[in-house]
This record gives structure tokens, sequence and C-alpha cells, in this order.
């Protein structure tokens, strides 16, 4: 059994201590502190984190929907928030769309030189596919577009017979094997979202991480017995 992960810099371990080049960037890896890893370790198997810093929830499902699965995968998916995009430019250039493009946050600029450099486009074209992208879409169709990611996603790895294991970011942390009845409803809230920060003072830390997985083993250990 492999441990396959997808998600945003939450799921990649932004911001822990292998995880950080300066204040606000990631590190070129993902973390060996973060959530998939500590359920890895525990059960003695791989982790692969395919997680990507910034990435929207249709990133997570193009990310997924291209992976070579392996039968006896454990797909991990942390989903993200509804309020990001991504798009795609003439030359066929994926970009991440994020409320920070459009912060006038000095430490905010930092993440959009960060964005325009890695996804090769340039700083101002970021920010306008970004403006553009906000007055076209209102949060109530980027939420009911997340809901049709997620649906895709678990019907596609349903569909191949791997196992899986949804994470939802909707006022609370939710865990769900079956995201089409239980990733709407705030279920199992982890409240102890704030028990402590990574360097950066915005990312989960190390606590945290632990938290997130041993909810996560727990839930795997009640669907043995």
């Amino acid at each position: 059994m492999r441990i396959v992960a997808f998600g945003c810099s939450h799921t990649y371990g932004h911001s822990l201590p292998d995880c950080v080049v300066d204040k606000y960037l990631p590190g070129p890896h993902p973390s060996h502190f973060a959530f998939p890893s500590l359920i890895a370790n525990q059960l003695g198997v791989m982790c692969i984190n395919k997680s990507v810093p910034g990435a929207s929830n249709l990133q997570i499902l193009l990310n997924i929907l291209q992976f070579n699965f392996l039968p006896n995968d454990l797909v991990l998916v942390m989903w993200t928030f509804p309020n990001r995009g991504t798009l795609f430019t003439e030359k066929k250039q994926l970009v991440k769309i994020a409320p920070w493009l459009l912060s006038d946050n000095i430490d905010k600029g930092i993440l959009i030189d960060y964005s325009a450099k890695k996804d090769k486009t340039p700083k101002d074209s970021v920010i306008g596919m970004a403006r553009s992208f906000y007055e076209t879409h209102s949060d109530y169709h980027l939420r009911l577009m997340s809901w049709l990611y997620m649906d895709m996603a678990s019907m596609f790895l349903d569909k191949i017979h791997i196992k899986k294991i949804f994470v939802t970011f909707d006022n609370a942390w939710n865990i769900s094997e079956n995201p089409m009845l239980d990733c709407r409803s705030i279920k199992e809230p982890l409240d102890s979202y704030e028990i402590d920060y990574g360097f950066d003072g915005f990312h989960p830390g190390l606590e945290t991480h632990k938290i997130w997985a041993n909810k996560i083993l727990e839930v795997l250990k009640n669907n043995k017995n």
C-alpha cells in the first residue's frame, strides 16, 4: 500500500521546519512532518505527496485524474478553499488564482511574485486574470464548483476501485470516506486547528498536523473493525 496525498499548502506542509525558504515561501519538497507522511510512517508504507502550494480545487482534481494509481493505494485529499481558481493561458500555462493576488499587503506581494514565477506568467498578467476571475465568479458559484470537483474525484476513484479519505474545509475540517454523503455537513469539526502554527504564523504547525494524522488514522482503524 502507498499513501498518495493531494491538496494545497496545508497538505504540502508549508511552513513546517523542513519546508521553509523564508518566512512566507514553501520549501522545494513536501514536508516529512506533514500529516500524509505521519500517517504513512505509522502504517509503515510509502508516502507520495502530490499537493501543490496555492492549488485550487480544480487543480487538485486535475492532479488526481492525471496520476497513475496502483490497486492498493490509499488516497488522502485535503480539499482547499473554494475561492481559488485555475486558469490556462493561450500558451497552455496553468495559472493559480487566489485572493492574495489582489491584496495590497506587502507580505502578500512576496506571494504574488512567487506565484507569477512558478506559473511562468508576467506578474501584471496574473493580477489581471485574478481581477477578471473574481469579477466573473461569485462565492456561491465557486463553492458549487468545488462540490462538483469533489464529486468528480470521488466517482473517478470509485470507478478504478481506489480507497479514499476526503478532508474538506468549510468552517471546520471534516473527515469522510464518502464525500457524496458527508462532506457537506460538519460532523466532526477539528476545533484544534489553531493549536499551533508553522514558521509563517499562518499555516498549521507540527501539533496540528499530528492531530489531523491521528484523526485520519482513527477513521482507518474504525473502518477495519
